[in-house]
Parts: structure tokens; C-alpha cells; sequence
């Protein structure tokens, strides 16, 4: 606004000494007189459309933290969502018969950790671990954050329990060299946990029985 009266006043300034014929005013001197309150009024509208594009992303962020189904430390899914698309892949076996698996995974000794870690520490290692699964996994299988009490993420893939084991190999490789590449958390003894599931429409009926059979699962891995 500022800048719109100081070219307003110079303008106002330019016809009056043409009109009152003080002195000569060359006419290209108007285009630069009037071009910037042209660029002024375009920036102004785009300004505009940006903030509106910027209350949108924060209105549909504020609706996905709402819904639950968004988590805004981790930018992974949570447990509403696992629920919602954990359906689809399981409509998806139905129809087309091909296989459904769940991968859950803790952290090992994750409540006996806790209490040798400082906050900023177990923040740092929520992140960490959000972001390698995330990375590790492929571009259509999705991730999800379960739980962030008791750190516990999910991901629903394509593939049968030989395909799934494969998986798991991959994450937990990718996260103990990322955790030995951290100086903050490289002196602890942190491992993963998997369980792995694939969806059994004999003995599952719900995604919740789904999910709950890969939780079993990550009592029984040892290695």
C-alpha cells in the first residue's frame, strides 16, 4: 500500500506540472510511472492467491489431525487410517485373489529403553524410525503409525508371507545401519521387532483382526 501512494503521489505530481505546463515531461516517463502500480496490483492478487492456497493446506492438515488419521510429527497414517485402507486391500484379495500381508513393528525392550533415554532422544528415535520404514518400503505399500506411546507402525504390501519376510530383512537392516550412523542413539541397543501376517479370510473377518494378528506376530520374532 505504501508503495501504491508513493507512485500515486509522483503521478499526481506529473500531471500537474503537464497541466500547469511548468515544464516538459518526456511520455516515456509515464510507462515507468504506470508499470509498477501494474506489477503492484498483479503481486497483490497473487499474494492473495497464495495465502488462500496456504489456509487450505492448514484447514485440510487441521481435518486429517481431526479425523485421526494423520499424524503431524511423523507424517504417517494412523491406526483410523490403517482401518479404512486396510479394507481396501482386503476387497482387494477378494476380487482378484492376490496376496495381503501386514508387517507391525516395535521397538525391542522398548519400555526398559525408554528409561535410559532423554525426551529429545526418544523423539529423535520416533522420527527415525518413521522416516527409514517410510523410505525402505516401496512406493505402494503404506505405512502407518499405530502407536506412539509404545512405538508401534504398520505397513500393508502386496505380497505373500515369503515376499513379506523379504521386506522385513530390508527394514531392519536399513534401520540398525541408520541408528549406527546417529551419534545420539548409536550407543543404545536398538532393534526392531516384526510381525508379519497375511490376510486369512477363514480365521479374519475384520481389518482390526488383521492388524491384531500381526501384533501377535511380533512376540514370537527373536532374531
Amino acid at each position: 500500500m505504501a508503495n501504491l501512494l508513493f507512485i500515486a503521489v509522483q503521478v499526481v505530481i506529473v500531471l500537474y506540472q503537464y497541466l500547469q505546463q511548468t515544464q516538459d515531461i518526456p511520455w516515456p516517463l509515464l510507462f515507468w510511472m504506470v508499470q509498477p502500480i501494474l506489477l503492484s496490483v498483479i503481486l497483490y492478487f497473487l499474494t492473495v492467491n497464495q495465502t488462500y492456497l496456504q489456509q487450505q493446506n492448514r484447514d485440510l492438515q487441521t481435518a486429517l489431525v481431526e479425523r485421526g488419521a494423520f499424524d503431524t510429527q511423523t507424517n504417517l497414517r494412523t491406526r483410523v487410517a490403517y482401518q479404512e485402507d486396510a479394507q481396501v486391500f482386503i476387497e482387494t484379495n477378494r476380487r482378484f485373489n492376490l496376496p495381503v500381508a501386514t508387517l507391525v513393528i516395535k521397538i525391542r525392550y522398548y519400555n526398559d529403553l525408554r528409561r535410559m533415554m532423554s525426551s529429545d532422544q526418544l523423539t529423535e528415535l520416533l522420527q527415525l524410525a518413521s522416516a527409514t520404514i517410510k523410505k525402505i518400503t516401496r512406493e505402494n505399500d503404506i505405512t502407518y503409525l499405530l502407536d506412539r506411546d509404545d512405538p508401534t507402525w504398520a505397513i500393508l504390501i502386496y505380497a505373500d508371507t515369503d515376499g513379506a519376510r523379504v521386506a522385513t530383512g530390508r527394514i531392519k537392516d536399513g534401520f540398525d545401519k541408520t541408528v549406527q550412523q546417529n551419534p545420539d542413539l548409536a550407543n543404545l541397543a536398538l532393534t526392531l521387532v516384526v510381525g508379519v501376517a497375511t490376510w486369512d479370510p477363514e480365521t479374519m473377518k475384520t481389518p482390526s483382526d488383521f492388524m491384531n494378528a500381526g501384533l501377535r506376530e511380533t512376540e514370537y520374532d527373536v532374531s
